[in-house]
């Protein structure tokens, strides 16, 4: 990976929260303001949404890497944004599932401004391979209490893995009607600011920096009956473009 080029990674402890949604609009905006972007879909219990949602058909995936150059396995979509499918054939993404694909990540995100790799829920070696190369990784969640729960549980995960918490946000997706937010925000994303914290939120997308483990639990309360619900947090912050 050149020094350039800017990783963002994006998972969920569970699935059904939004995340490709997110992956893809995050990838949009960055293109749309100009950006070169990748988009690597490596969720690969997904079964190829990304391609659908773009509608392209990538012929090859990751795992052609050893056959092919990086570009022959990335598919246009217009000028400033390609696609790295996923592995359509079960065998493929089982196989991909227990590869570490660091130095094949390397390889295609060489030349972009950025890359959005839209991850799975589990933490199988290839996520991890995309995880240890991330400057940023957002984890989304909605504000139902499994959802928030689920989050909890990959938060002590990644810590886990000694991933630098200050690398992470965690996204609540609250639905996203209307301009994307994420157009021309690369601020959003990078560069890390030590001196942000609380939450900042755009047309609903809510981020937290998190400084330490458990810090995003601002973004919910528990009630005296045990129950989890948003929290009204007083510390928002204004959006700010780049």
């Amino acid at each position: 990976m050149t020094h350039a080029t800017r990783v963002v990674s994006v998972l969920s402890g569970k699935g059904g929260v939004g995340k490709t949604f997110v992956s893809l609009h995050l990838a949009h905006g960055l293109a749309e303001g100009g950006r070169k972007t990748l988009l690597v879909d490596l969720d690969l219990h997904g079964g190829g949404v990304l391609a659908s949602a773009l509608g392209v058909q990538p012929g090859r995936h990751l795992l052609h890497a050893h056959r092919f150059p990086p570009e022959k396995i990335t598919v246009p979509v217009n000028r400033t944004l390609s696609l790295v499918g996923a592995p359509m054939d079960l065998r493929d993404a089982l196989a991909a599932q227990h590869s570490d694909l660091s130095a094949t990540l390397n390889a295609v995100f060489r030349g972009f401004d950025w890359a959005i790799v839209d991850l799975s829920h589990r933490l199988d070696l290839a996520t991890i391979s995309a995880l240890s190369l991330s400057h940023v990784i957002w984890v989304v969640t909605t504000a139902d209490a499994f959802a928030l729960r689920a989050t909890d549980i990959m938060l002590g995960r990644l810590c886990d893995l000694g991933l630098d918490i200050r690398r992470i946000r965690i996204i609540l997706n609250g639905g996203m009607r209307g301009r994307n937010p994420f157009a021309g925000l690369d601020t959003f994303v990078l560069p890390y600011d030590e001196s942000v914290e609380g939450v900042t939120t755009w047309n609903g997308v809510y981020s937290q920096v998190c400084a330490q483990r458990l810090k995003w639990l601002a973004l919910a309360e528990v009630d005296r009956k045990g129950a989890i619900r948003p929290a009204t947090n007083r510390r928002v912050q204004a959006a700010r473009g780049p």
